[in-house]
Formats: structure tokens, sequence, C-alpha cells
């Protein structure tokens, strides 16, 4: 008579096994906005990511962002960091919980520190990095909005004041929003390390543009010591991360990660067949330097 009390038992239980997301495998799709915490204003391309996990995402120009996160990362952190705000890290259970999510972020205190006051002398102008294309060879990945491209610039007489980040499309792109990022050189690894640009940069790409495009950032008065990295990244538009290293010179200079936060990776040349649709870049910089 029992019998039929047992079956009924265990097919709830086997149901609500099934059911459940954290069990099941399916992970967990997060939803929020983030906000300055002065102003409550919304923060527009934040990114939001995994440190070091190809998992990641940018906020809109709303500040609000979707990501989904995957069943085996659910004990790991979602970092939300911003060019213009502190960075914060937030444990990724604790945000599943928030049906209402708003991340808060404080405008970046930027310290001066001893400021130098340089004599100028006759300005000379210098493209540095990539300046011309040959046989390329290639590196292509599908990326999520967030990615970038980045390439060291060794100017070898310093210091010098950035003025102009330079690209080239060896490909008519579709309409595509970048952001100009500049990262410090690590010392250990060579990788992209600490952000130098504390302003966000954006351009909009035209659709079609072939050839060398330049985007002037001689307002935001950037002077650099030593060798450093100028990065692309994806805010809107396009499919596919693509970077064309010039065949000599340059095959271990340029770095891509294809989500926000995500893992540099070595662009490493290889000839690729890439789709039309695809943006085909290589990097470069203008930077002046003063003689008296």
């Amino acid at each position: 008579m029992n019998r039929p009390i047992i079956i009924v038992t265990f097919i709830a239980v086997f149901f609500e096994l099934c059911c459940s997301p954290a069990l099941y495998g399916q992970g967990v799709i997060i939803v929020g906005e983030v906000l300055d915490s002065a102003s409550s204003e919304p923060i527009a391309f934040v990114n939001i990511g995994i440190e070091g996990r190809n998992v990641g995402t940018i906020s809109n120009e709303n500040g609000e962002f979707k990501i989904s996160i995957p069943e085996s990362l659910l004990n790991d952190s979602l970092t939300f960091s911003a060019v213009t705000h502190n960075k914060i890290r937030r444990s990724i259970l604790d945000l599943n919980k928030d049906k209402e999510l708003r991340i808060l972020l404080k405008e970046r205190v930027t310290d001066l520190g001893l400021v130098v006051v340089r004599t100028k002398g006759r300005p000379i102008r210098k493209d540095v990095g990539i300046t011309k294309t040959r046989r390329q060879g290639c590196f292509t990945r599908k990326f999520n909005e967030g990615a970038q491209i980045a390439q060291l610039i060794e100017a070898k007489r310093y210091p010098v004041e950035l003025s102009k980040v330079r690209m080239s499309f060896m490909r008519a792109p579709e309409a595509l929003k970048i952001r100009v990022r500049v990262f410090e050189k690590d010392k250990i690894s060579g990788l992209p390390k600490d952000e130098l640009l504390f302003e966000d940069v954006l351009y909009q790409v035209p659709e079609g543009a072939t050839g060398w495009i330049e985007v002037d950032v001689s307002e935001q008065s950037l002077w650099l010591e030593e060798d450093f990295y100028v990065s692309i990244e994806f805010i809107r538009g396009g499919f596919f991360i693509a970077s064309c290293l010039d065949s000599k010179g340059y095959e271990n200079e340029q770095w891509v990660r294809v989500t926000s936060l995500g893992t540099w990776e070595r662009a490493e040349e290889k000839l690729l067949n890439i789709s039309s649709s695809s943006p085909v870049i290589v990097l470069g910089a203008e930077v002046i330097s003063y003689r008296k």
C-alpha cells in the first residue's frame, strides 16, 4: 500500500533536482545596471567580467548589462571596471540573489603627485609601432563586446607625449564604435598591465572605412617615460576580432583578449581566410618629443 507514495515522493525529488538551475548545470544570468555612487547617473561601457577568464561583457549607454555565468564559475567573483571609476569585485552568488541589481562605482581620483613643468622646445613628431602594412599574418577570433587589441609601442627616445593613436583597416568594416586605451608594459610578463589613460576616448569608425584612421588624444596630455601599449576596445559592432601583423618585426608585440577583462593572448602570425565583414587592424601611434 505504501509503494505508490514512495514512487510519488521520488518523482517529486527528481523533478526538483532537474529544475534547479544551480544543480542542473545551467549557470545563471545576471542582469543589472552600473551607477555613479555620488550622482546615481548610469555609467556607460563599464567592463564587466571574471578576470583572467573569457567570460565578460560591457554595460550599454544606459549602464545596463546582462551576463551569463557558467555553472563552473559560480563560486568566482565578477569585476566591474570603468576607465573613469575605481573597480570593484562582487561574489557571483551574492549578485544572483539581488533581483534589482545596482552596482555603485566611485569616480576615480587621480593622484597627480609631483607635477613636472616641461620646457617645450621644437616639437618632433614620430610615428611608432606599425607604420605601414606589407604581407600580413592574421589572428582572428569571435569576440564579445569589450574585446581588445593591444600594440606595444617602443619610442626609444623618452619622455614622449602621446599625440595620436593610429589604426589601419585592410578591409572595410561595418560601423564600429571603439574606445582608445593605453596601458603600461608589465616588466615581468611583457603584457599590458595598469591603465594609463583615465578618460573615455570614444570614436565611431565610419562604415566602409579603409586605410589608416587617426584618433587624436593630444588633449589628454599623456606623457610616457618608457615603453607602453596602445589598445583599441570594441564597444559596438563587429563579429570577429582580427589583428594583422606586419610580416617583420612585430610578431611578438601585439596581444588580444576576446572578452572584457579576459586573458591576453599573443596575436600569432597565421595566414587565415577572414570574413569580409571582419575588421583587420594593425596599430601604431604618433608621439611628440621636444628638443631645445
